[in-house]
């Protein structure tokens, strides 16, 4: 995976689609393992609640008799991991400022994408009694219900608020050229990837879901949470270098979003039993 890299003169390279599309399946496949694995799964087995099935889009688990604390520990620890885990690889990436296009394009999506599916889902579920922010609130009686519901929303957008305006900030090494041309590249790095998470999303959950209940359940948390990938390429603005780094073509990074979008379908979305 030799990294694609302009420098000076001539046109930029191109962000190569298909590859960025794959790392777009394989940021999708570790953000729900973060998510249902790390957060819900974990919980419940620190909680011995027993988890029963983990998929893309739901957990089940045996929390008969749990205390009202630990059934909304288990509700709040996804989106914990979430933000843990965006954080660590935000973080990580300032540290060591990978040079490879690849790896540090690789660590901006992973990073974004699981603040945006924390945040965006306790914005969009605060009101409405859906999802883990749901759960969390099940059995609050008002006002404690609004204020709690209030908070979720602010703490949400403020969390999803921060990642877009970094995530615009942190893509500028890979914009250059004039207003347009960058908002083209932002398009190819933010917009492909929803559209390609969006619809392994769809697709798990109407080959899986009960009468399209998955499928009407993917649509709902999709554009509750990552569709603010589709606004940085409104918020991006020019390198100053004007040296791009450009995500090249990559048949190990391709291989290896096929195998990722073959494992959500096979595996992920129709559950995996514990």
């Amino acid at each position: 995976m030799q990294p694609v890299h302009t420098r000076g003169g001539g046109r930029a390279s191109r962000p190569h689609l298909l590859t960025v599309g794959a790392m777009a399946a394989m940021a999708a496949v570790i953000d729900l393992i973060v998510h249902q694995a790390l957060g819900h799964g974990l919980a419940a087995l620190l909680l011995d609640a027993g988890p029963l099935r983990l998929t893309g889009l739901d957990a089940a688990y045996a929390s008969d008799g749990l205390a009202p604390a630990a059934r909304r520990t288990l509700a709040a620890a996804g989106a914990a991991a979430n933000i843990a885990f965006g954080l660590a690889v935000m973080l990580v990436q300032r540290a060591y400022r990978p040079k490879r296009p690849h790896v540090r394009y690789g660590f901006w999506l992973l990073g974004h994408t699981n603040m945006y599916m924390a945040g965006g889902c306790m914005t969009a579920f605060a009101f409405a009694q859906r999802g883990d922010v749901g759960a969390f609130l099940s059995g609050l009686e008002p006002p404690l219900l609004l204020m709690a519901r209030a908070g979720f929303a602010a703490l949400g957008l403020a969390v999803c608020l921060s990642a877009l305006l970094h995530g615009a900030r942190t893509l500028e090494p890979f914009a250059a050229g004039s207003r347009a041309a960058v908002r083209r590249t932002a398009v190819r790095l933010a917009v492909l990837p929803y559209a390609v998470i969006a619809a392994m999303a769809l697709l798990g959950g109407a080959l899986h879901g009960a009468g399209g209940g998955l499928a009407e359940q993917a649509a709902y948390s999709l554009w509750a949470s990552q569709w603010y990938l589709l606004l940085t390429p409104l918020a991006v603005r020019p390198a100053e270098e004007k040296r791009p780094l450009v995500p090249g073509r990559s048949a190990p990074l391709i291989a290896m979003g096929i195998a990722a979008v073959i494992a959500y379908i096979v595996f992920l979305a129709p559950g995996l039993p514990f």
